[in-house]
């Protein structure tokens, strides 16, 4: 492998645990299944975690969560809704690959879509159409653009242990896989792409298709 450990660096609703997921399975080159809940959710997959944060209590999403964060056990994937303080990690950690998804300002309602449904702050994706909560939900997507701007896509961005992978690379298909897939082994060093992670994919695209229906958005 390129590097020791990974960080997923990426906004809610952005599929940074799925993305954690299929890189644990090219990793190790795997054909374990990925696990996604009726709502297309991969935060049920259990993947062990060797990691240790300084500062006691400190949430993986704090602001400040990268200055106490040491790894205990290589090829541990870190995910957390904190960019990436790319200067600081790397005088911190050693030998380790940052993964920031970042997105364009056309994927923002469906990203907010999938950040409310799979955090249960919808019970159906298709309560977005009522009035009072699309009122609501159009303010949320107001904010994402706003608060993670940082994550909207900046092809200028450059560092030499950093991958920018664009929310729409998901879902883009080549001949025999997926752009993310392909991405993702030749960022890791990893020699396969195991059939696993392209039928995860399969499934993960499907589930896309049918949430964005219900919400309205196809």
């Amino acid at each position: 492998m390129k590097y020791k450990n990974y960080i997923v660096s990426f906004a809610a609703g952005s599929s940074g645990r799925f993305i954690r997921a299929l890189l644990d399975r090219i990793i190790k080159n795997s054909e374990e299944p990925i696990p996604l809940t009726d709502k297309n959710s991969a935060h049920d997959v259990i993947i062990p975690i060797d990691y240790n944060l300084s500062l006691e209590d400190c949430d993986v999403h704090h602001k400040d969560v990268f200055k106490y964060l040491t790894f205990l056990k290589t090829h541990s994937i870190f995910t957390s809704h904190t960019y990436p303080d790319f200067k600081l990690l790397n005088s911190n950690l050693n030998d380790v690959g940052i993964i920031l998804i970042q997105f364009d300002l056309e994927d923002c309602p469906e990203i907010m879509i999938n950040s409310w449904t799979k955090n249960g702050v919808v019970s159906h994706p298709s309560e977005i159409l009522i009035p009072k909560i699309k009122h609501q939900f159009n303010q949320s997507v107001y904010m994402l653009k706003r608060k993670f701007s940082l994550f909207l896509y900046n092809p200028a961005l450059q560092e030499d242990n950093t991958l920018i992978l664009r929310y729409r690379n998901l879902y883009e298909k080549t001949e025999k896989s997926y752009k993310v897939l392909e991405i993702l082994k030749e960022f890791s060093g990893a020699e396969n792409i195991p059939n696993s992670v392209i039928e995860a994919c399969d499934r993960y695209s499907a589930g896309r298709n049918i949430l964005l229906k219900q919400a309205g958005l196809r």
